[in-house]
Formats: structure tokens, C-alpha cells, sequence
């Protein structure tokens, strides 16, 4: 284990005893362990997964996304790339801290969905930046509108047709 790892357990063993819940750790150190693991944690019934952030499971992210769904396990993710590739959600707070959004308007758009196992809604912005909505944090929130079936002005159409094609 890395000391990020480790650092992570210890407040997850804290948090745990704070509101009287039971955490199991199941530890994988090689990718044939990672099937015994998700048996390990299904036969126990858990009810979510986290897995810390650790380089070798980032270099898993595959593996990992695909074991999760075959066992049907909700899986909490370090990093957005393993939400990105279908994985449940991501708890990469770090890439929020770097990046703050200013835009104060967004088309909503469906994004993954090859991907059942993924949330889809999501928000893209005029920058580009497309922003799944589970992945807000507190402090932000989307308001969504929904645009006039029928447009009653020029850019009411302009933007329904921008919307249609991000789409």
C-alpha cells in the first residue's frame, strides 16, 4: 500500500466508527486478485465499494470497471477516468479544486451511453468542458430549464438548434 492509501483507510475507519457502520477491507496486490475481492465483497452483502487511490489500481481502471458490473457492485472510483470509461462515479475532488466553473449557462446533454452501468446526464458548456451532473460538488448546483417546444423568438431557435446538435 502507498501512504495516500493508507491515509485513506485510517479516515474511512473513523468515519466508519462516527456513524456506527462496518467497513471491510479487502486487499488486491495483484490482478488475479481482483475477481477474489469482488466475490469476497458480494458474498458479504456490501453495500458499496471505494477503492483508494493507488497507482497500480489506476493502471486497472479496465479491469476494475469491467469486474464491478459483472458483479453488479456499486463501485466509488479515485479518478474520473474510471467513471469516464463506465464506471458508477468518481470521487476525484482534486480535479474540482484545480477547475471551477464560471459559465453560467450549459446545454444539457446525455454523455457514455454505451455505458450502462454510468450516469449520463450532464452538462457542456460553452468552453466545451462537459460536466456529468452527479460529478458536482457542494457549493455548485444546476438549475435546468427546459426550452419552449415551439421557439417564440430567433435565438430561443438558434439555441434549441445547438442543443439538438450537441445531443
Amino acid at each position: 500500500m502507498n501512504p495516500a492509501a493508507d491515509l485513506q483507510l485510517r479516515e474511512l475507519h473513523e468515519a466508519a466508527g462516527v456513524i456506527k457502520r462496518q467497513i471491510i477491507i479487502v486487499h488486491v496486490s495483484t490482478e488475479l486478485d481482483f475477481e477474489t475481492a469482488f466475490a469476497t465483497a458480494s458474498k458479504q452483502m456490501a453495500a458499496v465499494l471505494l477503492v483508494v487511490q493507488d497507482p497500480f489500481y489506476n493502471s486497472q481502471r479496465e479491469q476494475l470497471v469491467a469486474i464491478a458490473a459483472r458483479y453488479k457492485l456499486p463501485v466509488m472510483y479515485p479518478l474520473r477516468e474510471f467513471a469516464e470509461i463506465g464506471g458508477l462515479v468518481s470521487y476525484d475532488l482534486f480535479a474540482w479544486r484545480s477547475k471551477m466553473i464560471t459559465h453560467k449557462t450549459a446545454i444539457f446533454r446525455q454523455i457514455n451511453k454505451a455505458y450502462l452501468t454510468a450516469h449520463h446526464d450532464a452538462l457542456e458548456f460553452p468552453d466545451g468542458q462537459i460536466v456529468l451532473l452527479t460529478a458536482l460538488v457542494e457549493g455548485q448546483k444546476a438549475t435546468v430549464l427546459q426550452l419552449p417546444a415551439e421557439p417564440k423568438t430567433e435565438s430561443e431557435a438558434e439555441a434549441q438548434e445547438r442543443a439538438a446538435y450537441a445531443g
